[in-house]
């Protein structure tokens, strides 16, 4: 069925399709609720421009941050986990089951998790057009963990305004359970009724991974050590723990290494992670790679598009920003590292 599937998928455009569509609704939810002024525009959207581009780690994410951050990364990073949920399928390392439970690490304006509901609706599309139980039944039920208020807020916005439009995503809408990765426990009393949180699928991008990790200031799998092995502890036998970030850094042995030694415990059970996937996404299956090539164009679209909205609505162009912004998207590629939890023999 792997194969039928990858034939539906690129015959049919359903991932360009899946793209097209979410840039279509961004830029509908930019122009009606940015600022109602060029000064505000303005302010909002080139204040933290280079930042955003290229800089993240400087941000504290309030409201004007969020915005230049969405405008510049939602769409490119919505494409981006897209192709790599595609290339895990084509790998056979996608979880397919019935209920999938997934949480999603530093979510920032949810691109991850869009992605992440719209791929698995192909699946259920694929699944109902050819009488696919496992397929057309998959359930996805999904946390995130974000500290940033104006992030929960604009995803809960953004769905309030796919809702009016008759698009519902499974991402929680009362704007998360979690805040804080900082000592974090999976285990929440509702009425003294206590829930107790396991994934099947724990995603992270640029979370763990930053550029300055070699200074132990700011080397998050250092000073979140705790938290991610108790984050680690809450995956489910054969879950998986996928990270997404820049091909450029150097610390990825150590950071494997450091994942590969965290041990969880069950009885007399011993559970580790193991490593199923390093690949950078110009190492993609083949049949991802003119995917990829078309969704960079959209890309270009977006910009041109976005560039236009604010020069009719807010009386400023973005042109002059137009090349660094592509060049970089064009040139950026990212690595995947996925590890699978397995039992100790």
């Amino acid at each position: 069925m792997n194969s039928k599937f990858i034939v539906w998928v690129e015959e049919n455009k359903k991932i360009q399709k899946l793209s097209e569509e979410m840039k279509h609704n961004l830029l509908e939810y930019i122009k009606e609720n940015i600022t109602d002024t060029k000064e505000n525009c303005e302010k909002y959207i080139l204040e933290k421009w280079d930042d955003t581009l290229g800089n993240c780690d400087n941000l504290k994410f309030d409201d004007k941050e969020v915005i230049s951050y969405v405008i510049h990364h939602f769409l490119d990073r919505y494409q981006r986990m897209l192709l790599t949920l595609y290339d895990m399928y084509c790998r056979k390392v996608l979880p397919i089951k019935r209920n999938i439970y997934v949480l999603d690490i530093g979510t920032g304006p949810a691109n991850s998790l869009f992605a992440i509901c719209d791929f698995y609706k192909l699946i259920r599309e694929f699944g109902n057009e050819y009488n696919i139980e496992n397929y057309k039944n998959i359930n996805i039920k999904i946390e995130y963990v974000e500290k940033s208020l104006s992030f929960r807020k604009w995803i809960h916005k953004f769905q309030e305004f796919l809702i009016k439009r008759n698009k519902y995503y499974e991402i929680p809408f009362h704007k998360g359970t979690f805040e804080d990765f900082s000592n974090i426990s999976y285990t929440i009393s509702y009425n003294h009724y206590y829930r107790n949180f396991r994934f099947d699928l724990v995603i992270n991008s640029n979370f763990f991974t930053k550029a300055n990790m070699k200074d132990e200031h700011n080397n998050v799998y250092i000073l979140y050590r705790k938290e991610i092995e108790n984050t680690i502890r809450k995956i489910k036998l054969n879950g998986l723990f996928v990270t997404l970030s820049s091909i450029n850094y150097d610390f990825y042995s150590d950071y494997k290494k450091y994942l590969k030694g965290i041990k969880s415990f069950r009885g007399k059970d011993v559970y580790k992670l193991n490593e199923i996937l390093d690949v950078n996404s110009n190492e993609f299956k083949v049949n991802t790679k003119q995917t990829k090539k078309e969704l960079t164009a959209n890309l270009e679209k977006y910009f041109t598009e976005i560039s236009a909205i604010l020069l009719e609505n807010y009386k400023f162009s973005l042109e002059p920003e137009k090349k660094k912004y592509l060049d970089r998207k064009k040139s950026h590629e990212w690595k995947t590292i996925i590890m699978k939890k397995r039992k100790v023999d």
